[in-house]
């Protein structure tokens, strides 16, 4: 009996241990995400590309590059706030990544990036390589990720380094995890173009820079352009720039084309400017573009240019002045404007700027951006030359990007979009109104910055042909008077009231027209005298048809004309009634009820 208690108890250990292990949480076994997996999403890239892994031939890595070829440096292959996300109620996140060999420059790099949490960073939630020296071996790194709170979805996006280029190789996660879809990121693309300002350095790490401070103080994806060491590219903007599909573009660059010496000089600068935005709008003809002329520079920074900067800022004033004559979504942005003229806000080789010059560059530069347009002036509205058209004319607004048209059937309330127009573009046509009523209309100016105030209304009817043509189109949508719907004679609510006989009544066109506001004869006294009357409605707009009331003792005729619209011939007329434009017309009968057994009376209405 012992021996079995023994054994028991023996069991009884061995389950509680089991217990301890797999319910205790203390031990889990992995699952391992990789980078083509759809659960992982990417964003605020230039280019993505799935690479073989160095250390399993059967997986990928996730590698991001910015296609502009850097000769010796390999500043292309940096991705400064590019960003890797995914979503999870992990409770254990370690995400892999690789920092390959492709970033090549002997003089720069900065390793630092940034993982957020919903949004929301800390500043030891960082990754960098171990190795601190700008050249460096590859390298892997492993970076344990504080979760969110337990039992719920968190949002997790890691922001790449403004100076190093790194690969994600996978994400690891206990094996309970799930996984959802990341919270969308904002689908404005703002595009940043320029040199080493641009791309980040020497910020302390790639949260710093102005281009990610712009992007997000206005909740926009970044695409970091920035290529330390470039001068102006004429090709850039149709090789790199405008292939991109951005929102809104900035443009830096000029310091490098300045220190650089000859042959640079500010008037080839102009030159390459000037074809660099021939290409650009080529591919992107309305993208708003702000143009910033080169930053403050010490003085004493030594350079080997002939010219002073000042000749560079003039040359690209000149490009945007000459631009805008037709192209009003370029904006040209005075560089030294962006950040106070002192060497305390810049590092020390005295054409960078620092942290604090950074942070006022984004500020400066997101509050030009977020500038209103003004309200839009001088609003006309006229009848088109076609059937249903108005033609919208108004005054440029100064910081517009395009207009937005809005429209309403009444003054005051009531407005919608019904287009929208990108400057230069200072005219608009509505068509397709089938409406004999007064419209609408107001303008609102647009840029990045918002929408302006409305204008003031303007109001027009829209053009109708003449007669019967204008009634056809309002009705039925065409002047055809030979449509199977819209014909004279059609009738195609099978009421017995042809188009023609409709539109000289003032008759309904679009549903079918009850008897008793259709033509009807009886009898009546008229000065005392028994008569036959006729009554019917007429629409005083219907100036293309005759209208004949006619009378006869027998439905064979011979038919007596009566001209309804003699005072002689008419027991009384109601002017704008059952409704305004329409008039109810009592007709007698040519003789009294006494001078026949029997009497008939019609109406006829025949085109003129």
């Amino acid at each position: 009996m012992s021996y079995k208690f023994l054994l028991n108890q023996k069991i009884a250990f061995f389950v509680l241990f089991i217990v301890t292990i797999f319910s205790g949480g203390k031990v889990s076994a992995a699952v391992t995400v990789y980078p083509d997996d759809a659960r992982i999403s990417y964003s605020d890239y230039v280019r993505l590309t799935f690479v073989d892994s160095p250390f399993d031939a059967s997986r990928k890595l996730a590698r991001f590059d910015r296609m502009i070829p850097m000769a010796g440096t390999g500043y292309n292959a940096d991705n400064p706030g590019a960003r890797i996300r995914f979503r999870t109620d992990a409770t254990s996140i370690q995400v892999q990544l690789y920092y390959n060999s492709l970033h090549i420059s002997t003089t720069a790099r900065n390793s630092i990036g940034f993982y957020l949490v919903d949004g929301v960073g800390n500043a030891a939630w960082t990754f960098k390589t171990v190795a601190t020296t700008t050249v460096r071996a590859a390298e892997q790194v492993t970076v344990t990720v504080v979760p969110g709170a337990a039992g719920s979805f968190h949002d997790y996006e890691f922001i790449m380094p403004y100076g190093d280029s790194v690969d994600l190789q996978a994400v690891v996660v206990n094996d309970a995890a799930q996984f959802s879809t990341p919270t969308a990121r904002s689908s404005i693309r703002y595009l940043a173009y320029g040199d080493s300002v641009t791309q980040g350095f020497t910020a302390t790490d790639c949260t710093k820079g102005y281009a990610y401070l712009v992007a997000q103080q206005n909740n926009w994806q970044v695409v970091n352009l920035g290529m330390a060491g470039r001068a102006g590219t004429s090709k850039d903007g149709e090789d790199y720039i405008g292939q991109r599909n951005a929102d809104i573009i900035s443009v830096c660059i000029g310091v490098n084309d300045w220190q650089a010496g000859y042959p640079s000089t500010a008037a080839r600068y102009q030159t390459v400017m000037t074809n660099f935005f021939n290409y650009l709008r080529a591919i992107q003809p309305n993208v708003p573009i702000y143009a910033i002329t080169p930053l403050w520079v010490d003085p004493l920074w030594v350079m080997n240019s002939t010219e002073p900067l000042e000749n560079y800022r003039q040359s690209l004033r000149n490009v945007v002045a000459a631009r805008q004559v037709t192209d009003r979504n370029i904006y040209l942005v005075e560089g030294p404007s962006l950040i106070d003229n002192s060497v305390s806000y810049f590092d020390t080789t005295r054409v960078h700027p620092n942290n604090a010059g950074f942070a006022q560059m984004a500020s400066r530069l997101a509050a030009i951006m977020a500038a209103k347009p003004a309200v839009v002036t001088g609003l006309t509205a006229k009848p088109g030359t076609v059937a249903g058209q108005v033609i919208l004319n108004w005054s440029a607004a100064a910081g517009a990007g395009s207009y937005v048209i809005e429209r309403s059937s009444t003054s005051g309330s009531g407005f919608a979009p019904i287009g929208q127009v990108t400057v230069p573009t200072l005219t608009f046509t509505d068509g397709g109104n089938r409406t004999a009523s007064p419209l609408y209309y107001r303008i609102r100016s647009l840029n990045p910055g918002g929408s302006a105030a409305a204008s003031a209304e303007a109001s027009s009817l829209a053009y109708l042909p003449a007669g019967i043509d204008g009634w056809r189109y309002v009705n039925y949508g065409t002047t055809n008077s030979t449509d199977s719907l819209a014909a004279d004679l059609a009738m195609p609510h099978g009421d017995g009231i042809p188009n023609l006989m409709a539109y000289a009544l003032g008759l309904s066109a679009t549903v079918a027209n009850r008897p008793d506001s259709l033509p009807a004869a009886e009898q009546g006294l008229v000065a005392g005298v028994p008569y036959f009357t006729y009554t019917f409605t007429h629409s005083k707009g219907a100036i293309d048809v005759t209208v004949v009331v006619e009378a006869a003792n027998d439905p064979a005729g011979p038919w007596t004309a009566i001209n309804p619209f003699l005072s002689a011939n008419q027991v009384g007329v109601s002017d704008n009634t059952p409704s305004t434009g329409i008039e109810t017309i009592v007709v007698k009968d040519t003789q009294p009820l006494s001078a026949a057994s029997r009497r008939f009376m019609r109406l006829r209405v025949t085109r003129q």
